[in-house]
């Protein structure tokens, strides 16, 4: 464990994250649990927003559970060989940054090509803002969905590196699961993308701009197979401007066996730039 604590000096209060871990290697897949003490001047304290990386890779922001700055992270790998896990104190007003690496060696290099996903795991596969961690990609990857996590609102990759060009990823629904009120994003260079035997959901409630974007730059064809969507779009449209629910961008995707349903209503816009109603339906 490598600790690089900040120089002392001006009236910063100097910061140290300190880390104790089980014996590594372990297996790709197998959670390890990494507990530590934040301090501040020597002193155990409590503390906000503490991020940790994985090989220069964000993947999770944490905070101290209590006033004794007690910090308790379960990290799973997701491909093989060595990783650099640091926690990172940014500093602020009154506090010194601080640094904290250990090193992880896994030993196998694939993951399984099906993956279930559900509330408990689902940050060990995609971050916060429900982008899918590249590096869980292999050749040809299937996730599962049994349940996300309420607060995430999409299921997503968007990365377009050589770490995804070539594989092949499918989003499947299970017997039970409606993904509501959540954007799908796909926007990389996979070989091909399928998003098979879901059901989704757009209520009124729903005010973000995506709703299904697949925008893959692979050699294939991406696939939306056996899929119910249904979008309540009642909200004002400005005529002339409906919202697509299912956005492409000029990639090829071939829609088969689905039943794709939008109720929407469109209403007049005042558009005329020197009208006192100008961008509204006051018209």
């Amino acid at each position: 464990m490598e600790n690089n604590r900040a120089p002392e000096g001006g009236n910063l209060i100097p910061t140290s994250i300190e880390l104790t871990y089980d014996t590594t290697p372990i297996d790709v897949g197998q959670r390890l649990i990494i507990r530590g003490v934040f301090k501040a001047d020597g002193v155990e304290s409590e503390a906000q927003s503490i991020n940790v990386y994985d090989n220069e890779e964000l993947i999770a922001t944490i905070n101290t559970s209590d006033e004794y700055g007690t910090l308790t992270y379960g990290y799973t790998p997701t491909v093989g060989g060595s990783h650099n896990v640091k926690f990172v104190f940014d500093g602020n007003d009154t506090h010194k940054d601080t640094s904290t690496v250990i090193i992880v060696e896994t030993t196998t290099q694939l993951l399984s090509p099906v993956v279930n996903i559900t509330v408990d795991n689902f940050y060990d596969y995609f971050n916060s803002q429900g982008e899918l961690y590249h590096q869980n990609l292999t050749n040809d990857t299937t996730f599962y969905f049994y349940s996300v996590p309420d607060e995430v609102s999409q299921i997503a990759l968007t990365k377009m590196n050589k770490n995804t060009t070539g594989r092949n990823l499918t989003f499947a629904g299970t017997e039970d699961f409606v993904l509501t009120n959540k954007a799908v994003v796909v926007e990389s260079t996979l070989n091909n993308f399928k998003l098979v035997n879901m059901t989704i959901v757009y209520t009124d409630e729903y005010t973000e701009q995506d709703y299904i974007l697949i925008q893959n730059n692979g050699a294939e064809d991406s696939y939306i197979d056996n899929c119910n969507i249904t979008a309540n779009i009642t909200r004002q449209t400005p005529k002339g401007y409906p919202y697509s629910v299912i956005s492409t961008a000029n990639s090829p995707v071939v829609i088969s066996n689905s039943v794709i349903k939008v109720d929407t209503v469109e209403t007049e816009v005042d558009w005329e730039p020197n009208s006192p109603n100008y961008g509204n339906n006051n018209v």
